[in-house]
């Protein structure tokens, strides 16, 4: 997420919990006066101007929580179906499994942060036409004389109203002229009120508020308590001076019935007008309770409380957006060791630790810090400067999925040109141009791979030999396979994909015997690269076995396995077995991989797992921490 985007999500989750405390605060300021639940809407208003502003310059406070407790485990199983590798590339990384038939993940924080800019500058293209449109108004309109304050004339049937904030006016129709003295007396001291509020100030506060969350339904509430508490409070103002209540509510009835002329709407934005016909029953209801409290509040008061609220905010706009996460004591201290030593490598070990607990935001700010090391001491030109880049994209691949490290690759390709590490690079631009069916790209590609790392080799070619089978060219497939074969580690983990991969193309071949034969050895590499799990264990707080009084974890939730972007092409299947800890708090913990399978869906099964959420295991029916293994089957249709 861009820090636009992360500064919007955060800003929207602290006003709708500022929006959701101002209603609760409103509500239970019922009997008290308006003045002083418009004070609380008001206060809002500054606060959810304030959050941006104070997100940015206040000191970034982020709550860490406490290392889980260590958890138990049980044997489970879970099967992975595919599509197979002509299904569309999934995302691997913590994703639900639903998304698998997906291609690339689509990032509409820059859409949906879009949209709210471009609401939020409507909004204020309005308001500044709205003061336009006043100011061309208030030069227009006739100057009424014999009065203490600045009161103009508009067109018969019009709106009172009062504008400005330095040099307030009130603003009554022409027929004003011809009013009963006591009416003419309660409308100005109604709008005199307003000025004496500095409500034209709060309204603009108020509307920027609006503006600026413009999407929240909550918003558009708390905007209309804003206004219905404001007028409420400026009758108050009235009724206080001496003004009959019943005959003040006639005089608003005959104002509303007598208004018909349009109630200059661009202006009305920027004003603050008197009467609005859908509020007017409940207006004329609070007039004629006697039993309402009229207190009022002096406009130092006011503005001392918005003070105050932005004030009370300041420590919730200083928590940041948590895809933004701190980074702990300890990291800082090595990026700053790094970077007086010139010394990135000690960082790439930081984020490989990281990525491996799957926290991919650590790992991108060391990376970046790492980048950033390599351009000072060799250059952005500079083939260091590539494997930094090779290894954001590394890190895109796990959290994003393939296709959408392509940018990254190709980057660092460039810059790698004469360099060993090319050779990854090239082969996975290869597996990117073969997601898009670019066969000859592909080729290309792993040719090139092969080239790079002659001693390396395996992998590419095996690419490459699928590639041919795709391009219908079965018998250099086959001869492509075998040498891959041949020039992988016995004992290595590649050398089992490259014989799964080898079965899937001759049973595709009809050759099945071949294929079973494959199948086998291919078997007896994983088996034979299975590690023991190594689990810390106290005699008394476990983590315990089943058995001896010990129960097992239940299954309560979980979220299905994804099959990585390289194994759905290269056609792998099997089963990658995990051992861990189910905890007291019913997550996974600890989680180990004791038999790999190897194109990323080693990562895919750990990254669904640690999502599962279990029923403790118990010993003497309390909860306590189980030993538990967990066998993730991928099988392609």
């Amino acid at each position: 997420m861009s820090q636009l985007s992360s500064l919007l999500a955060g800003a929207a989750l602290k006003a709708t919990l500022v929006l959701t405390i101002a209603w609760l605060a409103a509500a239970l300021m019922r009997r008290r006066s308006a003045a002083s639940r418009h004070l609380v809407w008001l206060a809002a208003a500054v606060a959810l101007i304030a959050l941006p502003l104070l997100s940015i310059w206040t000191p970034a406070l982020r709550i860490t929580t406490p290392a889980a407790i260590r958890a138990g485990v049980v044997a489970f199983q879970v099967n992975v179906i595919d599509r197979g590798p002509d299904a569309a590339m999934a995302v691997p990384g913590r994703i639900v499994a639903a998304q698998s038939k997906r291609g690339t993940r689509i990032n509409w924080s820059p859409w949906i942060a879009a949209v709210w800019m471009l609401g939020t500058g409507i909004a204020i293209f309005e308001m500044l036409i709205g003061y336009a449109a006043l100011w061309r108004l208030r030069r227009s309109a006739k100057k009424l004389p014999g009065e203490n304050a600045d009161v103009r004339e508009l067109a018969r049937g019009a709106m009172p109203m009062t504008a400005g904030i330095w040099k307030p006016a009130v603003f009554l129709p022409r027929e004003a002229a011809q009013w009963p003295e006591e009416r003419r007396r309660a409308v100005l001291l109604h709008e005199l009120a307003h000025i004496q509020r500095g409500d034209a100030a709060a309204q603009m506060i108020a509307r920027l508020a609006l503006a600026a969350y413009w999407w929240n339904p909550l918003e558009w509430s708390a905007w209309r308590e804003f206004i219905k508490e404001r007028e409420r409070a400026a009758d108050d103002v009235v009724l206080r001076a001496g003004i009959k209540a019943s005959d003040y509510a006639s005089h608003l009835v005959e104002i509303a019935r007598a208004m018909s002329a349009p109630a200059f709407t661009g202006a009305a934005v920027a004003a603050v007008p008197s009467i609005r016909r859908s509020q007017l029953e409940g207006r004329l209801m609070a007039i004629l309770d006697s039993k309402r409290s009229r207190a009022a509040f002096s406009r130092r008061a006011m503005w001392i409380t918005a003070a105050c609220a932005v004030a009370a905010i300041a420590p919730l706009a200083a928590v940041h957006a948590q895809d933004n996460p701190a980074i702990p004591a300890d990291v800082e201290a090595t990026i700053r060791s790094a970077q007086s030593q010139r010394d990135p490598a000690m960082l790439d070990k930081v984020a490989v630790a990281a990525e491996d607990r799957h926290n991919f935001a650590l790992a991108r700010k060391v990376l970046d810090a790492a980048l950033q090391i390599r351009g000072k001491v060799s250059g952005t030109s500079s083939s260091q400067y590539g494997l930094g880049i090779m290894n954001l994209a590394d890190l895109e691949v796990r959290e994003h999925g393939l296709v959408a490290s392509e940018t990254l690759y190709a980057q660092a390709a460039d810059l790698l040109a004469n360099d060993p590490a090319a050779a990854r690079v090239l082969m996975r631009l290869g597996e990117i141009a073969m997601a898009k069916k670019n066969l000859d790209q592909a080729a290309d590609c792993f040719d090139r791979a092969r080239l790079s790392a002659p001693s390396d080799a395996a992998m590419p070619t095996m690419w490459l030999a699928e590639v041919r089978a795709r391009q219908g060219n079965a018998d250099q497939a086959d001869a492509l396979f075998k040498s891959a074969v041949a020039l992988a580690d016995p004992d290595s983990i590649n050398a089992g994909v490259i014989l799964s991969t080898y079965a899937s193309f001759l049973k595709k071949q009809g050759r099945a015997d071949d294929a079973a034969n494959y199948v086998a050895q291919a078997n007896k590499v994983y088996t034979s690269t299975t590690v023991p799990p190594h689990h810390a264990k106290s005699a008394t707080d476990g983590p315990f076995r089943i058995g001896d009084g010990v129960t097992a974890p239940r299954v309560i939730s979980k979220v299905d396995p994804v099959y990585s972007g390289e194994a759905r092409l290269a056609a792998l299947s099997g089963t990658v077995t995990l051992s861990l800890i189910v905890g007291t708090d019913g997550m996974a913990h600890d989680i180990q991989v004791t038999r790999s399978l190897g194109l990323l869906l080693d990562d895919a099964a750990v990254d669904a797992v640690s999502q599962w959420k279990f029923a403790p295991g118990t010993r003497g029916g309390q909860p306590v921490p189980v030993i538990a293994t967990i066998e993730v089957n991928f099988r392609l249709l």
